[in-house]
């Protein structure tokens, strides 16, 4: 799939939000790279990592520091179209992902976001 059919269903995906969370996205930038950095595994193997929030939660802010770097929200094409080769699971699953790493922005734990999106265990995403 071209960079330009992944970015269109990912740009559905955020279109379905519910305005109200999504008007709170400010000072957050998505990209969309192949695979997560070395870095950022943690041990997982790079092919089951989706997506990844980097940055301050919500919930962790205080009111004296407005000013600060986006946070970055990263969506990982190959791992996600590697997983999910059907088209429509693949737009689910993206749609899950960008769910999950919002969730985190908004300072929900890996527990709380099981719950929230119904991820059974062992579907876990970072």
């Amino acid at each position: 799939m071209s960079e330009a059919e992944f970015d269109a269903i990912l740009h559905e995906a955020l279109a379905s939000l519910p305005e109200h969370f999504s008007m709170l996205l400010t000072n957050v930038v998505i990209s969309v790279v192949p695979y997560a950095d070395e870095e950022w595994l943690e041990g997982a193997p790079r092919e089951e990592v989706f997506g990844l929030y980097l940055g301050t939660p919500l919930t962790e802010r205080g009111i004296d520091d407005p000013y600060r770097i986006p946070d970055q929200i990263f969506i990982f094409q190959s791992a996600l179209e590697n997983a999910f080769p059907e088209i429509d699971e693949l737009k689910e699953e993206i749609r899950v992902t960008l769910i999950h790493e919002i969730g985190h922005f908004f300072g929900l734990d890996e527990e709380e976001l099981e719950e929230a999106l119904e991820i059974p265990h062992a579907e876990r995403r970072r």
